[in-house]
């Protein structure tokens, strides 16, 4: 025989369903329901032409290590043709005038002695021409060795300081061209954010509005509910026989 059972039914206040149904629950479904939107603009800086510049530079520096003996070679020609024109030309006229100085004193030398047949005079004027040669050549090959010692230092000191001078200017580009690249950068990842930004505010939205509920003091109310059994009945019929 059972003496019956109580059933405890929670409840909540009408508001408070009203809010989970209608903002709480349409805000959620808005957002499981909805669909990604990818983002399509820029993600990365594009190469600033101040860094393609520095790279053009650093490049022709360094063909210098692929220069071949005959690139060199044009080179120090190249810085020697100036040493000729400026030097060796000069001093050749310069020894020409003086034989022929020569050649005229030696003449009146020989006209004054008488001392000279045919013979004897070619024999003469054959040595002091060969003299002047031998001297000539000697002063062409002394100034030739100069000058190509003066032209392979000038060339590798030019080249030294084309190298200084790019690799500066270099530097500088590509200096310039980071700057740029980071100040567009900086600008394309605040795109990225603020788009990141628009995507999550849903999010947020719902978060405010389930915080908003369950920051609300708690006013549900439990209502306990007993059905009667057997024994109930016989005790309420004990105590109407009994007068109670």
């Amino acid at each position: 025989m059972g003496s019956g059972s109580t059933t405890q039914t929670t409840s909540v206040p009408q508001w408070q369903e009203d809010y989970a149904k209608n903002i709480v629950l349409p805000a959620a479904t808005a957002i499981g329901q909805g669909t990604v939107t990818p983002y399509t603009g820029q993600m990365a800086a594009n190469i600033d032409p101040n860094v393609a510049k520095a790279s053009e530079m650093y490049g022709n520096i360094g063909q210098q290590a692929n220069y071949t003996p005959a690139d060199w070679q044009n080179l120090y020609t190249q810085n020697m043709s100036g040493y000729t024109s400026a030097v060796m030309d000069p001093a050749l006229a310069e020894m020409q005038r003086q034989r022929q100085q020569q050649l005229v004193g030696e003449n009146a030398r020989i006209i004054g002695s008488g001392a000279f047949d045919s013979s004897r005079r070619g024999v003469f004027e054959g040595e002091s021409s060969a003299g002047y040669g031998i001297a000539r050549d000697k002063m062409i090959a002394d100034l030739m060795r100069q000058g190509y010692s003066e032209a392979v230092a000038n060339t590798m000191a030019q080249q030294g300081a084309q190298q200084s001078a790019g690799t500066t200017a270099a530097q500088g580009f590509m200096a310039t061209g980071a700057t740029n690249m980071a100040t567009n950068q900086a600008q394309l990842q605040a795109a990225y954010d603020e788009f990141l930004r628009q995507q999550n505010d849903p999010y947020k939205r719902l978060g405010a509005l389930t915080g908003g509920a369950a920051a609300m003091p708690n006013e549900s109310a439990t209502t306990a509910t007993k059905k009667a059994g057997l024994l109930d009945y016989l005790q309420v019929a004990a105590q109407a026989a009994s007068g109670m």
